[in-house]
């Protein structure tokens, strides 16, 4: 029936041409359109597509008719059950990037990588849709569908058109045979159109550039880039170089081990872009110029001496050709392969012209030139033209310093230095024709230089002191990462020696600065030009204050020469995000070496139920800034519930279990980015003390198995390297639970051990660390009161954290410690007896003074009228019949325990109450009933059940199902799993996430999202199940979960 209703799309001719959707992606349009083994030809693409199209056809009645001239319109408008393309799954694995803006127009890319192992005949097709608005209501501007396929990388790039000018606007990718799936939503804009007054273009704002060069992987973190998109209002991103370096170099120590080899074909390249995530010398090679490289040409001899053994022609070609795929960068012009300048006018403001001055670099020395005699020309007359047309600004964007610089060695001959006849021409041609206001910037060097523009040497026409008679301006950046050129991890005060130097023995240089790694912004309007350089170095809330965190490192050394001298953090906090007008709370505080120098201040005065933006700033230097941060108040405990969070439903981030060496962080940033949580909430396991293998994901762990404060410092600093984690702490407050498992001391912890240490001789010489329990857990508390924004709870009881949050009458929010504080002895693996004491009645997992309190609270929320009544902790509460027989590490171990928390609920009548898990490493969704009673509670209706449990997966720790497994075989466990278990009611165990919880009057809403990859950072995340819980119900609302899932296995509903 597939095929008849398919061949009649076919004869009714509805639908564009495939070789239309090859067409429109224009990863396919690669430079080398008559390079056979570097090309892609679409009507070969189609012609190849056709041939497995008539193979599927072969068999069945439909194909009697089908003729080549209907192959363009087989589709039917109808891709989700086609045959033709493949419908096994779409990973958006690299996220979504936008390039080369027009004031009509603008690129889009994405990579739509195959779940399986599609035949190299079937394209993916995905579908796009770019709006006016965040949220991607109405009607999109414009959308299509496009083919990608192996050819490509899976790399898709599209041009939106029919844009309107100097706008922003929003996108989004989609699989065809499955619009549910989808990338995460891109923001980007269009340019002013050429004829646009000055003093209009970007609205009458001025316009922002961010510039960088050189992203080592190797060698650091690329921070740069996120602090230029979180803490500027940069409008567009300028990339001079090096996005990308062909070498392996050792990064394993930071956690950033390069992948493959030294680059040399098509597939090293696209791995190298896949894990960075190319114009300059190193997307090449080191030292490229048009016939070679430091180590490779074209000769036999030059071949060989590539550590990849690749002549160099093979390895442009490649390079150029992965450029291509996975950078939304135009073909400029079809008649010249290779060309990549190109010039942008932005109104009458400015004109961006783009330089490669390394592709096409000679060596004559007669006419030595670093751009080709086409490209300079067309720069010179690219430059008069511009003046002619009246725009004010002229910025060029090239890869190497400009300007002469006499170095310690001599001078850089890679650089502009190098080519000086070529430059003086540069020169002539702006004073010979009066060009002014030119700008050039520059990257490649590893350090920052800031030069007026002049001829070299020149003391006649330029006064150095007062920068008359220069032609024009250089901003030369540092590097993204890569090593600073005034040496290896050279200090600041060092590297200023150096500079001193340099700007007294340059007549043009002005600036220099060489230890810090970031980049610099260029703000332009009418009348000036500001170039700002950027060097690269919150939580608890209640309904009138909340902690503010962050770490201020002195610059220069790893501590200061006297370590009794403070550090001085000033601290504002706005109800706004522009940070305007008078803050409503500020203040001062000192940090120092004891502290590990983090800060930790409680902003007070605050309305309830509130938003607010903070900043933190150097006492002695306040343009030395922090990111901004967001945060919120809380309702007043006697808020009516329908106006907490301003009449909005509350909704909550609930995570656990993230292990730094098993995977990037991607659902703190789901979380941040595409959910519109109201606070974070951590169930536990925020860092793992073991050490584990992450190499090969570039997640390798620093340090030892963790005993000391030290180790634990350096543990939790390393994990909040993590981008989605740091965005998650900016975007809102957080309530965690310290130490509130295992793993942030050791694992299997208990109130006297954990299962490699405890106090007595032999129980400290188990640690791989060599420590004893008690020295390890008062560290671990240390480091993390020190590194989290957490309140200390009682002065009197040092190691209590847990507490209650009243948020007005809609709910309780209770945080209990069922791992630390004073829980009876666990599963420590080589001890057998716990079975056998799992029923004992005075066995507990909070300790006698926690377990009253926990009572009275429960009892307190239903007295003082709270609907919901949500307990965040660590371990599931549900019993659970595994495989291998019950976790004695969890609740059931503790059936006492858990049975008495049952009867105060039950026999005081306190319903609503949503129990929240983690630990387990995977998920569990169950109503809450005494195990195995079969008289009070009905599983099929749910009817007797006092509340429900929602148990979450972990971040990116691995599935208790076994390591890696599909989700497949998962669904088979889980399957067995709630058929024998009376209360479960979902389980799945493949997905790593997390999980939102929002409450309103009448209904708790949680839903579970799963992490499609977490090998590599992204935001590629789907909704895979969403469960209702009604007020007064005391159970999972019928149908659970609507009678359907996308992950896991759900009870038979009756």
């Amino acid at each position: 029936m597939l095929f008849q209703r398919l061949a009649i799309g076919i004869f009714a001719g509805v639908t564009a041409s495939a070789t239309a959707l090859f067409d429109r992606n224009l990863a396919y349009s690669s430079p080398f359109v008559k390079n056979p083994q570097l090309s892609h030809n679409t009507r070969a693409l189609q012609a190849r597509h056709f041939d497995f199209v008539k193979r599927q056809l072969s068999d069945t009645q439909s194909s009697d008719g089908f003729k080549d001239e209907h192959y363009p319109t087989f589709y039917g408008g109808d891709f989700s059950n086609s045959l033709f393309i493949y419908n096994g799954g779409i990973n958006f694995t690299h996220s979504v990037a936008s390039g080369d803006p027009l004031h009509d127009s603008v690129l889009l890319w994405t990579r739509a990588a195959p779940l399986g192992h599609p035949e190299e005949s079937i394209p993916l097709c995905v579908s796009f849709k770019i709006f006016d608005n965040p949220e991607l209501r109405g009607r999109p501007l414009d959308a299509g569908d496009a083919f990608t396929s192996y050819d490509v990388d899976f790399t898709l790039k599209v041009e939106a058109t029919n844009l309107k000018p100097d706008t922003t606007y929003w996108f989004q990718f989609a699989d065809c045979t499955d619009p549910e799936t989808v990338s995460p939503v891109g923001r980007t804009r269009t340019i002013s159109s050429p004829d646009t007054p000055a003093h209009l273009v970007n609205g009458g704002k001025p316009l922002t550039l961010a510039v960088f060069s050189c992203a080592r992987y190797q060698d650091g973190y690329f921070n740069a880039y996120g602090v230029a998109a979180h803490n500027t209002s940069a409008d567009i991103f300028v990339h001079l170089g090096d996005y990308i370096y062909e070498s392996l170099g050792d990064g394993a120590a930071i956690g950033r081990e390069t992948l493959g080899r030294e680059l040399a074909t098509i597939e090293d390249y696209r791995g190298r872009l896949s894990q960075y995530r190319t114009d300059d010398d190193h997307e090449v090679a080191d030292q490229a110029w048009k016939a070679g490289t430091a180590d490779s040409n074209d000769t036999t001899i030059g071949c060989s001496f590539s550590p990849s053994g690749a002549c160099f022609t093979d390895r442009k070609l490649a390079a150029v050709r992965a450029y291509h795929e996975w950078m939304p960068i135009r073909q400029v012009d079809p008649d010249d392969k290779l060309r990549v300048w190109r010039n942008i006018q932005i109104g009458k403001l400015l004109d961006l012209t783009m330089l490669d001055t390394l592709i096409d670099s000679i060596a004559d020395e007669k006419e030595r030139s670093l751009m080709g005699a086409p490209q300079e020309a067309w720069f010179y007359n690219t430059l008069s033209a511009s003046k002619q047309r009246g725009a004010i600004w002229r910025i060029v964007g090239q890869q190497i310093v400009f300007t002469q610089i006499d170095l310690t060695t001599g001078f850089d001959v890679d650089a502009w230095d190098g080519y000086r006849a070529n430059r003086n021409r540069v020169l002539d041609h702006l004073y010979d024709n009066e060009i002014s206001n030119t700008i050039i910037l520059a990257g490649d060097s590893h350090a920052n230089w800031a030069s007026d523009l002049a001829r070299p040497n020149d003391t006649i026409t330029y006064d150095p002191l007062t920068g008359h008679g220069a032609i024009g301006v250089e901003f030369a950046g540092t590097a993204v990462s890569s090593t600073s050129t005034f040496g290896a991890g050279i200090l600041p005060d060092a590297a200023n020696e150096i500079s001193r130097n340099y700007v007294r023995d340059n007549v043009d240089l002005q600036w220099s600065e060489g230890s810090y790694r970031g980049f610099f912004t260029l703000t332009l309007d009418t009348k000036t030009t500001t170039a700002t350089y950027y060097a690269m170095r919150n939580g608890d809330p209640f309904h009138d204050s909340v902690l503010l965190w962050t770490r201020a490192v002195p610059i220069g050394t790893a501590l200061p020469s006297d370590v009794s001298i403070p550090v001085c953090v000033s601290f504002k906090i706005f109800n706004n995000a522009q940070l305007s007008g008078r803050p409503v709370d500020s203040g001062d505080a000192f940090t120092s070496y004891d502290v590990d120098f983090t800060l930790k201040v409680e902003a007070t005065s605050l309305t309830p139920d509130t938003k607010y933006w903070f900043q933190f700033a150097d006492c002695t230097n306040p343009k030395t800034v922090s990111p901004i941060g967001a945060t919120r108040t809380i309702s007043t405990p006697d808020t009516p519930a329908h106006l907490v969070n301003g009449g909005k439903p509350l909704e909550l981030a609930v995570f656990s279990c993230s292990q730094y060496q098993a995977g990037y962080f991607n659902a703190y940033g789901v979380a941040a980015h595409n959910t519109s949580a109201d606070i974070f909430v951590h169930l536990g396991d925020y860092i793992y003390e073991s050490l584990g293998s992450g190499a090969k994901i570039g997640r390798k762990t620093l340090g030892r198995e963790l005993a000391t404060i030290a180790d634990y410092r350096l543990r939790l600093n390393q994990y909040r390297t993590d981008v989605s984690l740091r965005d998650a702490h900016i975007k809102a407050p957080w309530i965690s639970v310290w130490v509130s498992d295992d793993h942030e001391v050791a694992d299997q912890s208990w109130k006297a051990g954990t299962a490699n240490s405890n106090d007595s001789a032999v129980g400290c010489s188990f640690s791989p660390s060599g420590a004893c329990f008690t020295d390890r857990k008062l560290a671990a508390v240390r480091a993390y009161h020190e590194w989290m924004p957490i309140r200390q709870v009682d002065p009197d009881d040092k190691l209590r954290i847990w507490r209650n949050f009243q948020i007005g009458k809609l709910l309780d929010l209770t945080m209990l410690d069922t791992r630390q504080y004073d829980r009876d002895i666990t599963d420590l693996y080589y001890n057998t007896v716990i079975d056998s004491i799992a029923d004992e009645t005075d066995r507990s997992l909070m300790g006698p003074s926690q377990e009253t309190w926990f009572f009275d609270t429960l009892s307190a929320s239903k007295q003082r009228g709270a609907i919901w009544r949500v307990v965040g902790q660590q371990i599931v509460f549900t019993q659970l019949n595994e495989t291998s027989g019950f976790d004695v590490d969890a609740w059931d171990g503790y059936r006492a325990n858990r049975a008495r928390v049952l009867n105060h609920l039950y026999n005081n009548k306190i319903s609503d109450t949503l129990i929240l898990s983690g630990d387990s490493h995977a998920n569990w969704v169950s109503d809450l009933a005494h195990p195995n009673d079969t008289i009070t509670y009905d599983p099929i209706t749910g009817k007797g059940a006092i509340g429900v449990e929602f148990a979450g997966t972990a971040v990116t720790s691995g599935s208790a199902f076994g390591t890696n497994i599909q989700p497949a075989a998962a669904d088979v466990i889980s399957q067995n799993y709630v058929q024998i278990n009376k209360d479960l009611q979902w389980s799945e165990g493949s997905y790593r996430g997390f999980f939102t919880l929002t409450l309103n009057t009448t209904t708790a809403t949680a839903t579970y999202y799963a992490m499609r990859n977490i090998s590599n950072a992204n935001l590629d995340a789907f909704a895979s199940a969403t469960f209702v819980v009604e007020a007064g119900a005391n159970k999972l609302s019928r149908p659970v979960a609507g009678g359907k899932v996308f992950a896991g296995a759900l009870k038979v509903q009756g």
